[in-house]
């Protein structure tokens, strides 16, 4: 009966060839379960950009085609951030209505996991065209008073980027990424637009029809002033 029940039990080292096979096993699959986080914090990335770029269409339409501003207020209505926001049900200043955490269609949440939980904002909106300063064929300037695009009028509404995954940059507080970007300005390109998709090579973008997608650099035609 003794015999027996050593029989029945685990040598040494057959539980060190177990746990060797458990360690080997789940170093394997945790770089392929952390890959598909990833893919599915880019894919909600995408989908809050395409609710984003809805909200602010509806906008649009109940405004003769204007967006809302696109740089100052930048604490109030009707920046384009609080316009979101109060789609939302929440209205207010900004230290009152940000929400941080997932949820929210502001923030991605890929670069909410390298930010924080604190996080409350991470895209920019597109500025090209209204920064009259320093480009004085600009008709108007963000920074200056409150501007918007005339979505209405785009030529090429598929082609143009309406919103991007943006990064901290030295104007911005800590919890939001930069809000604004001028596509002309490489200083902007460099600091403010952020690439947390695909191994930090990609980021997304949403034109101004809906459309969402990855790419690894800005496209020449960002460059056009939109209306």
């Amino acid at each position: 009966m003794h015999a027996r029940a050593r029989h029945l039990g685990f040598t040494l080292i057959e539980l060190l060839v177990v746990i060797a096979i458990v360690g080997v096993l789940i170093g394997v699959l945790l770089p392929a379960l952390a890959g598909a986080r990833r893919t599915a914090r880019t894919v909600a990335c995408a989908s809050n950009l395409r609710q984003l770029s809805l909200l602010i269409g509806t906008y649009a339409l109940d405004n003769k085609g204007r967006s809302p501003a696109l740089g100052i207020p930048y604490g109030a209505l009707p920046n384009w951030a609080f316009v979101v926001q109060e789609s939302m049900g929440r209205s207010g200043l900004a230290r009152d209505v940000y929400a941080s955490g997932s949820g929210s269609p502001l923030i991605c949440p890929q670069t909410a996991a390298k930010l924080g939980p604190q996080t409350q904002r991470t895209y920019a909106v597109t500025v090209t065209g209204h920064n009259k300063n320093p480009f004085t064929q600009d008709p108007d300037d963000y920074d200056d008073q409150p501007v918007a695009i005339r979505l209405d009028l785009v030529q090429q509404p598929s082609a143009m980027a309406l919103l991007v995954d943006s990064a901290l940059a030295p104007d911005a507080p800590p919890e939001r990424t930069a809000s604004v970007l001028d596509w002309r300005l490489p200083d902007h390109v460099a600091v403010r637009l952020a690439r947390p998709h695909a191994d930090a090579r990609q980021f997304n973008w949403v034109s101004i029809d809906g459309s969402a997608r990855l790419a690894p650099g800005p496209s020449e035609a960002w460059k056009q002033p939109l209306p």
